[in-house]
């Protein structure tokens, strides 16, 4: 029986990225787990997702990318998470706590980030804390 392919959690607003970093994913030897937004990123981490690598657009509704990685950062069972950010943004002095940021111009760049930062090892299955016990898992007002 085949190993299955670790799961790569897309984040972004526009279905047009989304559907080509999830082509990418592929390519880079993922599964590609596809979210429309912050929000909807973390209610699957909340539910139980444990991808082995994250990639998300800064600039979206409900849940920006910003909180999106705190979240993730502050979770005992997926800071270790590697997270790409892919925006149309310029690469900031402090990337927020990303491990690689990309301009959506370098995207032919995401193959090999992915490859790159995916070989590194997953977290732990564990269980995520309940929504709204620990600081960035709740719905955000």
């Amino acid at each position: 029986m085949p190993t299955p392919a670790p799961r790569a959690l897309l984040a972004d607003d526009n279905p047009a990225v989304l559907q080509m970093m999830s082509l990418y994913a592929e390519t880079a030897g993922f599964e590609p787990v596809c979210a429309q937004d912050g929000l909807q990123a973390l209610d699957m981490l909340s539910g139980g997702l444990q991808p082995a690598i994250v990639v998300t657009d800064i600039d979206m509704p409900h849940v920006d990318g910003r909180v999106l990685i705190q979240s993730i950062r502050a979770s005992e069972t997926l800071r270790s998470t590697p997270i790409i950010v892919f925006s149309g943004q310029p690469r900031p002095e402090d990337s927020g706590g990303a491990d690689r940021w990309l301009q959506k111009s370098e995207a032919l760049e995401l193959i090999a980030a992915l490859r790159a930062l995916g070989a590194q090892p997953a977290p732990p299955p564990g269980p995520l804390p309940a929504p709204g016990l620990q600081a960035g898992f709740g719905r955000l007002a």
